[in-house]
């Protein structure tokens, strides 16, 4: 099947706070595609090639969802006519299995199964209409993963061409208690200016289980983070064009190079930095990082810095009272410390928690909201005279 390119594009979503980042991002990944700020990420009109891209690339994004129709959807029965007008026998077979993710509220649809119901139904309906035969559902490894999405009385549905969240970049094998969502953690690195100044050196002091370093040093390679991701979305799909998609393979694979990085992680916990080594090898590139187990407190420049450089972190946010009463001290001690040995250097930290930063008594000069999973955080990027 040959998919059109005058079709309506895709939507890349991301976290609540990421979206005017991601739209910088997708411009430099396709800078021939318009592109536009929707709810929940960054509208794209572009080819299937761009898609491809930003699945294979994008280190912001989460869903890239492949546009079939847009409808209304003011009534249960708008939702399905929207779906039934989708010829759903040119994007995957009857003996296909397949889901539905459903994403949105309104008067008419008061919970997400039940608009994810309609979409099912006009579907098997056409597949029943057109040869008698009805395709399963799978609800945990489907081949095909058709997204619905509500927006007031409107509905966008589309093929989900990620296979899941793009965070998910498959090298983490183990997390400690408040995993930094690998997204963010990219994040973290673009706003806090390391991602444009990669020559100077970057510390994490307080690295659990190391994700900020490891997608720095990913950054730094050049490496696509989207090459070892196990399964995609669009494999079993009838518009997926495997020739286009491979040679995105290998080109990002001759895109790599072996960067000249300082980089530096640590943490107080000797059993997150077994973790944190173990996801930094998974990753393919445990060699470009220096592990080692310190309280961050005590923590001064290594000796093999011979400049300032960037310090950014997910220190402990202290979501229960007890953690909260234990972590008051250590901030303002944290706070003593940076200010006596980390003159000169750049210092980002993210955190759900504003008043804890405020302990550190230090001048922040920029701040962004931002979503870490579902725990609304503050990036503050400080400059330390």
């Amino acid at each position: 099947m040959s998919v059109s390119q005058t079709q309506p594009g895709f939507l890349v979503t991301t976290s609540r706070g990421l979206d005017e980042l991601l739209k910088q991002e997708l411009s430099e990944l396709c800078p021939d595609a318009e592109l536009a700020i929707a709810r929940g990420g960054v509208r794209v009109k572009g080819n299937l090639q761009a898609a491809y891209k930003v699945c294979l690339w994008s280190r912001l994004a989460n869903r890239v969802i492949w546009i079939l129709n847009e409808g209304n959807a003011g009534t249960a029965e708008e939702v399905y006519d929207s779906a039934r007008d989708v010829d759903w026998s040119l994007h995957f077979a009857v003996n296909n299995t397949f889901s539905v993710q459903f994403n949105g509220s309104s008067k008419a649809f008061n919970n997400t199964q039940f608009g994810a119901l309609k979409i099912k139904d006009a579907i098997v309906d056409h597949f029943y209409e057109e040869d008698g035969s009805r395709p399963n559902v799978d609800r945990d490894v489907p081949d095909i993963v058709i997204s619905g999405r509500l927006h007031r009385d409107k509905v966008l549905i589309g093929i989900e061409l990620s296979g899941g969240s793009l965070h998910q970049r498959a090298y983490r094998q183990d997390a400690g208690l408040a995993p930094l969502k690998e997204h963010v953690a990219a994040a973290m690195l673009m706003r806090s200016g390391w991602a444009t100044n990669m020559e100077k050196p970057l510390l994490d002091p307080m690295c659990g289980s190391g994700t900020l370093v490891i997608e720095a040093a990913l950054m730094a390679m050049h490496k696509a983070p989207g090459l070892g991701r196990p399964r995609w979305g669009f494999s079993k799909w009838l518009g997926h064009r495997e020739g286009d998609w491979q040679a995105l393979i290998e080109d990002a694979k001759s895109a790599q190079i072996q960067p000249d990085v300082t980089l530096f992680a640590s943490d107080i916990d000797r059993k997150l930095i077994a973790i944190a080594k173990q996801n930094a090898n998974e990753a393919g590139v445990f060699e470009l990082i220096e592990f080692n187990v310190i309280d961050a407190t005590k923590f001064t420049p290594p000796a093999a810095i011979t400049e300032p450089g960037y310090l950014v972190s997910n220190p402990p946010y202290g979501e229960r009272l007890g953690e909260l009463t234990e972590l008051i001290p250590l901030f303002a001690q944290w706070g003593e410390q940076l200010k006596q040995h980390w003159q000169g250097w750049q210092v980002s930290l993210l955190s759900s928690n504003r008043e804890l930063l405020r302990l550190l008594k230090l001048r922040g000069n920029k701040e962004y909201s931002l979503m870490n999973g579902k725990l609304e955080c503050k990036l503050v990027n400080y400059q330390l005279d």
